[in-house]
């Protein structure tokens, strides 16, 4: 049968109807395609999202990284407390980042690695506390030292000094001088140790304390005056509280560097590590993503075009 055999109404009506069922077809595929570029769309905010998540995380890190630095190296309470603040605020602030809401869509994998950076924030947080009670009997001991040496090296020193003069014996002088001088190298030794740190410095720290007391028991020997002797006795006494508090503060710096360098820096150089993964992950899904996308759409075209091509054929 011919289209001419048709009447010219139903030829007008078939061909409106056609053309409204294929505008149908037209407007549903349309619907359709939109849904699935909606649903795209909707992956690329939550990838730009998860990246923008990381991005902060990574920044409360290095904060964190350099806060526990200047944190294990101030000596002053006040602005130690202040970048105390500091610290647990980028620690609250990036476990927050990594439990939000936007992990809901994300693989196993990539899940698994936002954890292990939480992990190793937290363990870092545990170890930021342990580092602070190592540098609070730094500062302690550093303050002592230094009341110490203002509130009674220096008034005994003169006082020793005093007595050696009134003596007839020039020996004790001599010795007197080289107590003040060996126990004065030991104050500048401590100076030392804490501008550096060091193992040599501590070294001579111990060495010139040694000369120290060798000084003030030659002179506490020599004395023949009782009272004197007196004065050399609790001058070696004020040096052994001297040496001794030395002796803490050294090991609570030498433990708040291990625990730095050990504990701390390691966890967060992890946490930057797992994300930098997980980054590389995300971006990854999103390249995937656009590029399925991508394809579908285009063989979708294509049929479309073929359609209609078939369509005009007839």
């Amino acid at each position: 049968m011919r289209l001419s055999d048709f009447k010219i109404t139903t030829r007008i009506f078939g061909g409106f109807g056609t053309l409204i069922l294929f505008g149908a077809l037209v407007a549903g595929f349309g619907v359709w395609q939109l849904t699935d570029i909606a649903s795209q769309v909707g992956r690329l905010v939550s990838v730009a999202d998860n990246n923008a998540s990381v991005v902060e995380v990574g920044e409360r890190i290095q904060s964190m990284l350099h806060l526990g630095l200047r944190y294990k190296d101030d000596g002053n309470a006040a602005t130690a407390n202040e970048t105390a603040k500091l610290f647990d605020g980028a620690e609250s602030d990036a476990l927050t980042f990594l439990t939000g809401p936007a992990r809901a869509g994300l693989s196993e994998d990539l899940r698994a690695l936002l954890d292990k950076t939480k992990t190793q924030i937290e363990l870092a947080g545990e170890s930021f506390k342990a580092l602070k009670t190592q540098a609070e009997t730094v500062r302690a001991t550093t303050k002592s030292l230094t009341d110490l040496g203002k509130d009674k090296v220096v008034p005994e020193l003169e006082k020793l000094l005093a007595a050696a003069r009134n003596d007839d014996d020039m020996r004790l002088i001599d010795y007197a001088r080289e107590a003040e001088k060996t126990i004065n190298a030991v104050r500048f030794e401590n100076l030392r140790f804490l501008s550096a740190s060091v193992v040599a410095s501590d070294a001579r720290f111990n060495e010139t304390a040694a000369q120290a007391e060798a000084a003030l028991a030659a002179f506490t020997t020599a004395a023949i005056d009782d009272r004197v002797r007196a004065r050399g006795i609790e001058m070696a006494g004020i040096l052994a509280d001297y040496v001794a508090d030395y002796r803490k503060q050294h090991d609570a710096i030498v433990k708040a560097d291990d625990v730095y360098n050990s504990k701390l820096r390691t966890a967060l150089e992890s946490a930057t590590a797992a994300l930098t993964q997980a980054k590389s992950a995300i971006n990854g899904s999103s390249r995937i993503s656009r590029k399925a996308s991508s394809s579908r759409t285009c063989r979708e075209i294509c049929w479309i075009g073929i359609r209609r091509l078939w369509q005009c054929t007839d």
